[in-house]
């Protein structure tokens, strides 16, 4: 089956699947401060949730692209496990994508190009941890995948089930080098060493319920709840001065607590506000803002605001089953949701835009959203990522 990905550029959202692509407009015009905090006092005068006010897409143009798990007669591939994002050095039009296999190619959606990678030393299953660093002065991005249950595979082999070679992987470029041969210049996956934690005694595969970047943007940052696992970080580089770049690979993994960051799944940092941008834990999973700079001195981080970013209607059990936050600049932001209606089961997808401002009085923090669109599921065109 053809999956579907949704990539965002700007303040539009293209969908890339079956039916098609729909570019979405999920931002208003710029709004002057006066309707901005006329639309904050009408908010808090409200003493009862109305239905939200949604534009519905009905259906999806022509594709741009689709991409296909086939050959469908051999079972090892027939699916595809998660898209991710390469960037933003080059450009924010390059999509990486594998199957359940762990082969892996690459989509440049501005250039119209489709590049073989090499495959993964082992696959990730699906969403697994994917975060893109950009390294000083390097020629390209560098993609960091890691298997959302770290220790599967070790697992497997304990108990005599197939196992290979790392659940923690780097997709990066060599670039052509006279001390490099043939065979590892180019874009190729290189294993990295897994979270510590794995060989502990009993440990069983746990998951990883919140990842960032951190420090200043080439450490890995991944935390779980369960098993006392608490928040790892990982340093990709370190300086060298002897090094064309100023910098070589670190590759270490270190503890920083026994705390769990305080929201699930991925956080993006938002450098005008010095903030990381994810979600609550507990659902609904309302919009959340993070100060992650405490754990530099090995203090947990503090939650600065909660936001009720999507207006469920009262009579309605709204259940989030991904989500994620896309920054588009300028403070603007676009909340995509999956959501499962608990009552009817039905399933759909909603992208609001909103926009984060300084109160001019005390500096505070506020959000004002913008337009919402929603997608309703029509099986098999489900949105399984967004990007």
């Amino acid at each position: 089956m053809t999956q579907f990905c949704t990539k965002l550029v700007q303040s539009w959202v293209i969908y890339f699947g079956t039916e098609g692509v729909a570019e979405i407009n999920t931002m208003d015009s710029a709004a002057d401060d006066s309707i901005k905090m006329k639309s904050a006092a009408d908010a808090n005068n409200k003493t009862k949730r109305s239905s939200p006010r949604m534009h519905s897409l009905r259906q999806l143009p022509k594709p741009i692209a689709k991409f296909d798990p086939s050959p469908s007669g051999l079972w090892i591939n027939d699916g595809l496990e998660w898209f991710e994002l390469l960037g933003p050095r080059r450009s924010e039009s390059r999509v990486v994508n594998a199957n359940v296999a762990g082969d892996t190619v690459l989509y440049d959606a501005d250039e119209g190009i489709i590049l073989n990678l090499p495959s993964l030393h082992e696959p990730k299953g699906t969403n697994p941890v994917c975060l893109s660093i950009t390294h000083p002065d390097a020629e390209e991005d560098a993609l960091y995948v890691m298997d959302r249950y770290p220790g599967r595979a070790l697992a497997r082999r304990n108990t005599g089930g197939p196992g290979m070679h790392s659940c923690f992987e780097v997709l990066e470029c060599r670039p052509s080098s006279r001390f490099l041969d043939d065979s590892m210049k180019g874009w190729g996956w290189r294993p990295l060493p897994p979270p510590p934690f794995i060989y502990e005694h009993g440990y069983e595969p746990t998951r990883i319920m919140s990842y960032t970047v951190v420090g200043d943007g080439t450490t890995l940052c991944i935390s779980s709840d369960r098993n006392g696992i608490g928040t790892y970080c990982f340093d990709t580089v370190r300086a060298d001065d002897t090094h064309r770049l100023g910098w070589d690979y670190r590759d270490e993994w270190r503890h920083v607590g026994n705390w769990a960051l305080p929201f699930y799944d991925k956080a993006e940092y938002v450098p005008e506000f010095k903030l990381w941008f994810g979600f609550s834990p507990p659902r609904p999973n309302h919009l959340c803002a993070v100060d992650l700079s405490t754990m530099d001195h090995g203090q947990p981080p503090i939650v600065h605001h909660v936001w009720e970013d999507l207006d469920q209607p009262e009579e309605e059990d709204w259940v989030p089953t991904h989500f994620r936050i896309l920054n588009l600049g300028s403070g603007k932001f676009c909340v995509a949701k999956i959501i499962s209606a608990g009552a009817t089961g039905m399933k759909f997808s909603v992208l609001t835009g909103i926009e984060m401002v300084h109160d001019k009085d005390d500096q505070s923090l506020r959000m004002f959203k913008h337009k919402s669109k929603r997608y309703m599921f029509s099986t098999p065109d489900v949105i399984h990522w967004v990007i």
